[in-house]
This record gives structure tokens, sequence and C-alpha cells, in this order.
């Protein structure tokens, strides 16, 4: 039953037989059973319409209903004021009221008016307290509890009162009030029972109202302090944000400012070299190139702690032959050995290495050059001793051993405990003894933990040191490996025209000197002004750009470049910072590739090699050299099920017919934002499959901005990528064959 029933009655029905219920009157019955009995039967039906609203799953509108009902009771009852409070155990807060008024008679519930309630309320507490509840037919009593009620009826002019105290679980939480102010009234015992049933049903109402509003207080509470805490957060994020921003800053002008100097000391170190030098001047530029390189490999570590710790550090995946780096090792230790040469230098290589590995050569070049250089910094004479073997071999992969043993001074115990801390060396004298900062062994924790493996160490003071390195690497490729030192055996660029974007005129110099030995044909520009203003006249073939400059950097002239010259031309990023997230943020402008200042020769020209070739050169040369993928990662990851690799082979089928798919309706677009997202999808794919022909290929174009690669540019390459994923699908069919 809701309201509206009851204000527009069907006859016959409950809301009808309420309104009959005002014509009832307790006083004037002739016949007491009668009257007991048909008050029976009128208030069952009475609480039963009651039950529909108090029992609905709205508590808010069983709240807004509350009067209504007390206006039910009161009619049946013929009270003038019928009141339910919700209250605290003591009565001294009042957190709800709910009334009914007769229209002729006003109740406040305060201190002022024609009836106040609100000292009476306190005066039934000592009675409610303990359950009872309280009846007065007349201002008149002998109770001392109720006094205090007697005297405020008095002055309130209420003739008679009834209240019963609302309990929940043996608790006081309100109560239920009657107040007659026009007639006394006498209430029999079954009439009070009728009261005392209703109250029962009024103290649950009253506690469900009570447990949402604690619900609603405590979600409010809740979300006050969600959104206080995501405040603070979204202002922690935000100061974090800002001091990354700070630090990457910081390092890539650390790095500019570092890497531009020492890229002019090792260039005219390398000029140098070229002309004819007694001894004597020979010997002082081997110190200074020394001395220039253990610079250049501090700051590096520095450099890779930073990456480390930021996460931004990632490792090659090259093949390179072992031995050979080996030699290289042992050749640029030599000077070392020559300088001490009361030390026996030994150097054992295994005959059991593969003709090639695949993993980052470089880094594992820096972790034994660092562990040789200590064996010879902390050893005064005895022997230094070097040795690579096979531990174990599974399917396609070799464990490798490495040890480096010396007849130094060894180390204690306690510092043994902390030798790959950050900053950390055996005690003051050895700080002031030995050069170094510290970070050396650090750092080569760090990397061998990163390449898989570990590293420990043995020492004994007096004795020597001997450190134990095993890394896991994968086989390599030993024929693709032979082509590619092939094609860098010699370098000629015979007629090649490029353009040398540099600002730094000692840079510009030096790279040009660098150049003029491979036959280029070289034009210069002193910043990206200049650049684009050269080549709006002149073609060439490969630009080298550098990206802090005057006037233009080179970000926005590779942009210009790209989108309103429409030019097509290899552009090497040629830069002094080395930060993953910089070297990203140059592919997205349009760079193919990068080198970092200070640079090697034969570094400088290979990445020039890569691009003096036609995209169907590169890609007949792949085809000769054997296949363009490798599953020695899937092979370990499988364990040797081959059901695993066949299935993952056939997902990595039904993707690149998918992709290539895409990437060609894409094509058709000119749809960047679509190429974006198939690049992002097949990333992690391609890596697994160690798919490296057109990595930079792809993480230029998933980095890709709108409007930074014009149509011509975004043909070409998806036309790369199909062709290599299409010879990828045919070259597997053949393995699932």
């Amino acid at each position: 039953m809701n309201t509206d029933d009851l204000n527009n009655p069907t006859p016959g029905s409950d809301a009808d037989f309420l309104i009959q219920l005002n014509n009832l009157s307790l006083e004037i019955r002739q016949s007491f059973d009668w009257t007991c009995n048909q008050l029976s039967c009128n208030f069952q039906k009475l609480m039963n319409a009651v039950t529909v609203i108090y029992s609905g799953p709205d508590v808010e509108l069983i709240e807004r209903n509350i009067p209504f009902v007390l206006k039910q009771l009161a009619q049946f009852t013929k009270a003038d004021h019928v009141a339910v409070c919700s209250t605290s155990e003591n009565y001294r807060n009042i957190h709800s009221y709910y009334e009914w008024n007769s229209p002729d008679i006003e109740f406040l519930q305060g201190n002022s008016g024609k009836v106040s309630t609100a000292n009476l309320l306190r005066s039934y507490f000592a009675t409610h307290r303990t359950g009872n509840e309280i009846y007065l037919q007349a201002p008149e009593t002998d109770s001392k509890l109720l006094k205090s009620v007697a005297e405020q009826m008095k002055i309130n002019g209420i003739n008679c009162l009834i209240s019963f105290p609302l309990m929940y679980n043996q608790r006081m939480i309100g109560a239920l009030e009657l107040y007659y102010v026009k007639l006394p009234v006498v209430f029999h015992e079954r009439e009070l029972n009728f009261l005392r049933f209703f109250s029962n049903m009024q103290a649950n109402v009253i506690q469900r109202i009570n447990h949402l509003k604690k619900w609603l207080a405590d979600a409010d509470h809740y979300v006050t302090r969600q959104k206080g805490y995501e405040k603070e957060l979204k202002k922690a994020r935000e100061q974090a944000e800002n001091i990354k921003k700070v630090k990457d800053t910081f390092f890539v002008n650390l790095s500019h400012e570092i890497r531009t100097p020492l890229n002019i000391i090792t260039g005219m170190h390398r000029e140098l070299m070229r002309e004819k030098l007694n001894a004597r001047q020979k010997q002082f530029l081997q110190q200074s190139t020394m001395a220039s390189k253990l610079l250049l490999n501090l700051f590096n570590n520095v450099m890779d702690i930073n990456d480390m710790e930021s996460g931004s550090f990632h490792l090659l995946q090259k093949d390179f032959n072992l031995r050979q780096l080996m030699l290289e090792v042992k050749d640029m230790m030599l000077g070392k050995a020559l300088e001490k040469k009361s030390i026996e230098f030994q150097f054992l290589i295994s005959e059991n290495l593969h003709a090639a590995y695949k993993g980052d050569s470089q880094r594992l070049q820096q972790i034994l050059v660092k562990l040789i250089t200590n064996a010879f910094k902390f050893t005064n004479e005895g022997v230094i001793r070097v040795e690579v073997n096979v531990r174990r071999k599974t399917d396609g992969f070799h464990e490798l051993f490495f040890e480096i043993s010396d007849s130094g001074i060894g180390m204690s115990k306690d510092f043994m405990k902390k030798a790959f801390d950050k900053f950390t060396q055996e005690d003051g004298t050895l700080t002031r003894l030995h050069e170094g900062a510290g970070l050396g062994l650090y750092i080569c924790y760090r990397l061998a933990t990163l390449m898989g493996g570990n590293i420990r160490v043995e020492s004994e003071q007096g004795i020597g040191t001997q450190f134990q390195l095993t890394l896991p690497f994968a086989l390599g490729d030993s024929k693709l490996l032979e082509a590619q030192q092939n094609l860098a055996a010699g370098f000629n660029f015979k007629d090649l025209r490029v353009l040398l974007v540099e600002d730094n005129d000692t840079n510009r110099f030096i790279a040009h000197q660098t150049l003029s030995h491979t036959g280029c044909q070289i034009a210069e520009a002193i910043n990206g002004q200049d650049a684009v203003d050269y080549l709006q006249n002149h073609n060439v073939d490969l630009i080298l750009m550098d990206i802090q400059m005057p006037v233009m950097n080179g970000m926005t002239a590779t942009r210009i470049i790209r989108n309103e010259l429409k030019l097509s031309v290899p552009i090497i990023a040629f830069t002094a910072n080395a930060m993953d997230s910089e070297i990203s943020k140059y592919m997205s402008y349009g760079m193919e590739d990068f080198i970092v200042k200070p640079y090697r020769e034969t570094e400088l020209y290979e990445k020039i090699s890569k691009f003096t070739r036609t995209n169907n050169e590169n890609m007949n040369e792949e085809k000769q050299i054997g296949k363009l993928y490798d599953l020695s990662y899937l092979n370990e990851l499988s364990q040797g099920d081959e059901s695993f690799t066949q299935q993952i082979i056939e997902t990595f089928l039904i993707m690149a017919e998918q992709s290539v798919e895409n990437l060609r309706n894409a094509q058709a677009n000119n749809d960047l934002a679509t190429v974006r997202k198939i690049a992002h999808k097949i990333k992690p794919t391609l890596a697994n499959f160690q798919v490296t022909s057109i990595k930079s290929l792809i993480d230029k174009l998933n980095q890709a901005e709108p409007g930074s690669i014009d149509e011509a540019e975004l043909k070409t390459d998806i036309d790369r990528i199909i062709d290599v994923l299409t010879t990828i699908q045919t070259q597997l069919k053949l393995e699932l064959k």
C-alpha cells in the first residue's frame, strides 16, 4: 500500500478501513469485550497496512512516510500529538524527530511554543533507560521518577501521555510518544499491548534508518578521504614527474656538456695518431688517450646507473664472436701488462666456444675490462689469469663461465659482503692510493644480473682475489655473423653525398676528417635552418644531424625535411645524448638511427653503410644470409616441447597475415594512427622471434607522432615491413613442414 492508496481509497480496501477507524472512540464503547475484539481486528489491519510501508527496500522512502504512519496511529488512538524520536542513549542528543500534530494544537520539539516536548524527553530518561514505559492518565503521580514528567504536563497543559522506549538489542535508541491535550484517555492492557507491538516495529524501522545514515556518513567519509588520497597521490605523482623531468633534463644537459668536449678530445687523438710522431710524442698521446677513455668510462658508468634505476636500461641482442671479443679485451689490457712487467698475464680461451653467440657483446666486454682492470690496479706482482669455458650446454644455449683471478692485495671478509655496493672501496687509505669512484663492481653486478647471470667473488687479504662470472648466451648464426663481418671489412663511400649538420666547429672538423678517409663528398651546415636551406637546392644521400643547435635544432629541422620538403633521405642523429627516452624522441621526428658522441670511426662507418644500400639490396642480402628470425628464445621457453613451439609459430603466422592485410589497408588510406597501433601490437611478438631487421623501423612507427611522416615515406616503410613479414611467413611454413 502506498500513500496514494491512503489518500484516494477504494471502498472495501485497507485504505478505506483506515479511514473508517477514525470513527472509533475508545471511551464510548458499551461492550468492553466487543470493543476489544473489534479493536484487535482493526489494529491488525492497521499493522498490515503499516507493514507494507515499513517493509520496503527503500529506507529513505520509509523515513519520508513515518509522519503519515504516525497520523494513522493518532487517528486510531485519538491522540493530539504522536511523535517518534531517535536519540542518544542518555537523551542528550536528538538525532531525528518525526511527528504528527492535531491541526488545532501546536506542538514543538523545543523549548518554545504552546506545547514543548524537549523537557519531557529529558524527564523520560530515568524510566526509559531500564526499558519501562510511561503512562500518566493525569498530570499527577506519586512516583519520584515521574514527578518531573507530571510537572511538565501541567506546564504544557497535557492531560494524558504515554511513552514507550524504542529498544534494539537491549539498547535504547529513541521513544514513541502519544500526548492528549483535550481529553484524558484510559488505555486497557490489550490496547497497551497493541502500542507496545507498534513501538517494537518502530524501533526496527529507526534502527534501519540509523544504519542507513551511518552507512551514508561512512561512505561520504570514505569518498571524502579517498578524494583526499587521490589529491595527495596526484600531487605526489606530479612532484615525482617534475623531479624526473628535472633529473632527465639534468642528465641530457650533462651528457651533452661532457660528451661534446670528449668527442673533440678523442677525435683529435685519432687524427694525431695518423701523423708521423716520434716515440716520446706517441707516449704522451697514448697517456692522454687513456685518460680520456677513463673519463668516458666513469661518465658511462654514471649514465648506466641512472638508466638502470629509472628502468630505461636495455640490452642489445646481436650475433658476436666471443673468441674475437676475448682477444680484443686482451689487446686492450696489454698496455697495462707492459706497464707492470713483474706481472705474468695469462689469457686462456676454451676451444669449445661456439662460432657465434647472441647477446650484448659491448656489455660483456665492459664487465671483463672492469674486472681485469681491477686486477691490475690491486696487483703489483705475481699472476693475473683470465679464463673462459663452456660450463653447460643446452638446446640453443651455452652457459659460459669466466674467471678472473689475481695474486694482489685481496679483500677483507667484511668488505667482500659489500663489494658490489655503490661507491664502495676497501678503506680510506685505498681510496687515496688507487683510482676509482667505487662504481665499477656495482655496474658489473647489475649488468650480470640483467643479462640473466651472476657474479661472485672469493678473496683473502695478502693472497689475492678471484671473480667468477656466469652468463647464459643463445647460440648465434655464424653464417650471418661472417657475412656482416665481410661487409664491414672495408668501407668505401666514394661519391656518397653526406650533409654534416653540426654547430660546433671542432666537432664538425673531426667528423669531416673521419668521413673524408672513405671518399665521401661532404657538405656542411652549422644549424638546422642552414641544413633546410641547403636541401632546398641540393640533393644528398645521407644526413648526419646534430640535435642541440642554435637558430633551429635537429628535431625541428628533421620534421621540416620530412613534412615540408617531402624528402626521405636517411637521417642519423649525431648526438651527445645517449638516454633512451631522448633517442626514442629523435626516432619519432623521422630520424632512422643515431650515433652517440664520442664515437669510434668503425661505428660511424657501419651506421652509414647500413643506409647506403637500397631496401631491395638489404632484402636480397637478408635472403642470401639466412632466416630473418631466430627460434632460440622460443625453444628455451618450450623446454623441448615441440608442440608448444609449433603452436606459437602457427599463432605468429595468423598474426603476420592479419598484420599484412591491415598494413595494406592503412597504406591505402595513409592512416598513420592505424600503422602505429599495428606496430605496437606486433613489436613484442617480433621480439620473441628475434626479428631484428625491422626493429628500428617498428620502433620508429610505434613512436611516430601525427604529421611526422609523409605519405611517400610511410608507403616505403610499410612496404619494407610487409616484405619482411611475408618472407618470414614463407620461412616459418617450411619449419612446420
